[in-house]
Formats: C-alpha cells, structure tokens, sequence
C-alpha cells in the first residue's frame, strides 16, 4: 500500500471512531423515546407477519387496525420494512433490528458522504464534510427525537447517488435512486431532482441517464400502485398537521450551518474580486450554495407566507426541508476547508465540529428509554399512522376494538367450520340450509376476491365499517376469499423485474460473450 492509500485509510479509520459516539444511545437496553419509534417497531412486526405468509409485496397488513386490516404498506415507505424482515430472518429481534437499521442509517450517511466528497476534495476536507453531515442537528433530531427511520436510511442513500455519478457506475446510482424511492416518500420528492441537476453539472448526464431510469422502475412495484391507488383513502381529506407549529429553530439550523453560510458568502466575495475561473468546480458551488439557502427559508418563518397558500399535507412539517441543508452543508463544509483554510485546516476542523458536536449533543443527551420486550410492539394493532389517513373512503366508522367474531351471519342459517386465515387468504366450509349473508369483519380492499364452490361471487361493503359481505346459497359449502394482485399492480411489478433484470444484464455485459 502506497504512502497515499495509507494516509486515505488512515482518514476513513478516524471517521469511523468520530461516528460511534453517534450510535452510543443505541447500544442501552430498551428502545429510545421518540415520535415515530414505536410505530416503527409495530408497523415491522405486522409487515413482518405478512411477509411470512406469502403477501410478497407485502400491500395489506391483516393485523394493524384491530385485526380489520390496512393497506398501509401499500402507500409508506416500505423499504426499511423489507430490510428489517431480512434482518429479523437471521435472528436479531424487532427492536434491536431497528436499532440495527439506524446504527447502519448513521454508519453509511458518514461512509457514503466521505467517498462522494473525496472524489473532490482531499481527506481532511472529506472528513470534515462526512462528519458535518453526520452530527449536523437535524441529522441527529431526526434519529434520536423524531424516530423517522426512513427519513434516516433516505438521508444515508443520497450522497451514494452522488458518488455514483462521480464515478460513473450505473449499478450504484440505480441502487442509490430505487433505495430513496422506498425509503421515504417526502424526502424522494425533495432529494430526486437534485440527481440529474449534478448529473447535468458534471456533465455525465448522458451517462447517468440508464442508472437513473432504472432505478426509477425497479421501484414501480410501490410507486406506482401508491399514486394511483391513494384516490382511495382519506389521504386528502385528512389535515395531518399544522405546518405553522413546525418550523426550524436555530438550535436546530445548528451554529455551525451558519458558520459554515459566513463562509460561503465570504468565499463570494473573494470570488467576485478575483477571477471566478480558477475556484474549481464552482457550479457545484452555486448549485448547494441555492438548496442551503432555500432549504434555510423553507424550513424557518421565513416561508410563512407560502405555507399559508400550499397544501401541506403530504409534507406535514417544514423542518423536513433541512433533510436537504444536510447535503449542502457537507458539500460546502468540505469545500471552503478544501479553498480557504490550506493554512489553517487542523484549526478549523476542529472549531467546526466541535461547534456542531455541540449543538448535536442536546439530541444525543436526555434520553428516555421504554425496556419492553417484542411481544409488546408485535401485539399492538393500532393503525401506525397519525390520523389513520390511509383508511379507505368506504369506511365510514373507524375500528376501535377487535371484532368479536372474524365471521358473522346477518342472515339466514349457516354453520362454519374449518375456518384458515393468513393476511392475503381467507377460507372455510359451511353448511348452509337456506340463502343467507355472510360478514367478513376485514375491510375490503381492492383486489379481494371470493370464490365460493370454486365460482366467483361479488363481495359487499357498503356498510358503516367497509368490511367484505356476500351472499351465499342453500347447499353452498366451500368459501375462499383471496387478495390479489389487479392490473396496475401486476403491471407494476412486471416494470419492477423488468428493469431488475435489465441492470443485472447491462452490469453483466463485459462478462456474457454473445
């Protein structure tokens, strides 16, 4: 190894220490206090179930509201569930899976930062940049205050992307696109635009062009179903929150984002004196120098005036916006290290971190732990969304209670025995001595079908809880009822493994003789 390598090992070893003490609160028994958290662990355990029984993708999970069934994976970022069940398959439990999962959300946002930058910029300068990134307030407010898993697995994705592009690798901007798109619906809607922006700066779009589309259709299996299928919840009509109570303070901003802002101004007024030409990759320069600021105003009271104009419900909090400050200030951290402090660098790297260390501590400090065990968060059945916003628009009276009986007879006479249920399948065997109607108390949800005595009948839901009924005849004996996929899901799965087995072929080329 080469004194160069040596010294760039040496570098990601000491960025690799400086990140542990990040992930310390991880390591106490129990799981930390948060907003999200919980519901986190609850919605795994549920996905988890449905996973094992054959639902793959997992859309309708049968036991969250009260054992009615929601559709809720269907429509929330469901990437950290599929990594969380593979996690759990080997033999970790759910709570410490997704402890696992934002230990690895903290690791990778350092790593994936530190060898974009330093396709760049020098070791230290990349250093700086990934550490920034890493303890920067939000960064840390989001893991340890907010619990928001998939905002923090989306957060750690990003610069991949980048790199990806510096590095030209179609496999890894693929990767990289498909993992924000189902890690976290907001922060894909703020983060996919930058791509082709960089792309376009360092002039590889033409390059990057097959990574990015591909990646955007392997995601089609969520995506898809998910915008077209969201006209049949309450999702619109369901106020989430007040964005007004949700801006960002400067505690939150962080010092150091403003340290690091004063330095870029001032780096404008050396370049407005001297000739632009020679600062190097100044359109990156411009280009995050334009998402800090407008990350600052969105986020701050600075954009009241447009929070009372747009429809806030599907971003809900305006401090979200600093998910993309996290990105710029990395960049620029890196940068003005790399420009203006070859003199002084040790000294300003460490007044930046500290500064941010500082201000991240109140988040990584005071934190308060619940010890149950599992079966606490796998037998909860409550819906894990805020407002239960994803409930279908047929249902008319939200769950409150476990139904008493998982079948009902409104009418007529029948006698059920034998009766199997998994999360996409429901089946029985009846006596039936006279016409009668049956209740199914799971909500109905497109893409259930009921077959009885091997012919498909229709099912019901017109009633006040949106759960499936139908009618049977006299002599009718065998009942199965199962979830399928329709033709928007089935096309977009077939998009999903086409464009799967595309990047598998174009990363194969050099290796298949034809």
């Amino acid at each position: 190894m080469n004194r160069l390598n040596l010294k760039t090992a040496g570098i990601f070893a000491a960025l690799l220490l400086l990140i542990i003490p990040s992930l310390l609160p991880l390591f106490n028994s129990g799981f930390f206090v948060s907003d999200d958290g919980s519901w986190i662990i609850i919605r795994l355990t549920a996905f988890y179930d449905t996973i094992r029984d054959g639902q793959i993708p997992a859309r309708f999970i049968e036991r969250l509201n009260f054992g009615y069934g929601y559709p809720v994976a269907n429509f929330l970022y469901p990437g950290y569930l599929y990594l969380g069940s593979i996690i759990h398959i080997v033999g970790f439990g759910f709570i410490d899976t997704v402890k696992i999962l934002f230990g690895m959300s903290l690791v990778f946002s350092g790593i994936f930062s530190f060898i974009w930058l330093r396709r760049l910029f020098g070791n230290t300068d990349s250093l700086l940049g990934a550490l920034v990134y890493v303890y920067s307030p939000y960064h840390i407010y989001d893991i340890y205050k907010r619990g928001s898993l998939g905002e923090a697995l989306s957060i750690a994705v990003l610069p991949f992307v980048f790199y990806g592009i510096e590095k030209g690798s179609t496999l890894i901007i693929a990767f990289s696109v498909f993992s924000i798109l189902l890690f976290h619906n907001t922060l894909a809607i703020f983060f996919l635009p930058l791509i082709p922006i960089y792309a376009l700066l360092r002039k590889t779009f033409i390059r990057s062009l097959p990574g990015i589309i591909l990646g955007g259709l392997m995601s089609s299996f969520f995506t898809i179903p998910a915008l077209v299928e969201l006209r049949y919840t309450k999702f619109s009509q369901t106020p989430i929150s007040n964005p007004l109570e949700y801006f960002a303070d400067l505690s939150l901003i962080g010092y150091s984002t403003v340290f690091i802002f004063v330095g870029v101004v001032l780096l404008s007024f050396i370049i407005y004196k001297n000739n632009f030409k020679k600062i190097p990759y100044l359109s990156l320069l411009v280009f995050f120098s334009a998402v800090l600021l407008i990350s600052l105003v969105l986020a701050s009271h600075l954009s009241i005036f447009i929070w009372n104009i747009i429809n806030s419900s599907y971003i809900q909090f305006p401090y979200r916006f600093l998910s993309l400050l996290l990105i710029s200030v990395s960049f620029t951290a890196a940068y003005l290290s790399y420009i203006l402090f070859s003199k002084a660098k040790i000294t300003i790297f460490a007044f930046t971190i500290l500064i941010t260390g500082f201000f991240s501590y109140q988040y990584l400090s005071n934190i308060k732990y619940l010890d149950f065990p599992d079966e606490y968060y796998s037998t909860n059945e409550a819906t894990t969304t805020v407002h239960n916003e994803y409930m279908p628009i047929w249902v008319r009276a939200n769950p409150i209670e476990r139904p008493k009986e998982r079948v009902e007879v409104l009418s007529g006479d029948v006698s059920i025995s034998n009766f199997q249920e998994k999360s996409n399948r429901i089946e029985f065997d009846t006596i039936v001595s006279s016409d009668s109607r049956i209740r199914i108390n799971t909500i109905y949800w497109p893409g259930w079908k009921l077959f009885v005595e091997g012919e498909e009948r229709d099912i019901f839901y017109d009633n006040e809880r949106g759960v499936m009924e139908f009618e049977m005849k006299q002599y009718d004996e065998r009942v199965y009822i199962s979830l399928q996929d329709d033709l928007v899901r089935t096309i977009s799965n077939t998009i999903s493994l086409v464009a799967a087995l595309i990047l598998v072929y174009y990363i194969a080329r050099p290796v298949i003789k034809i």
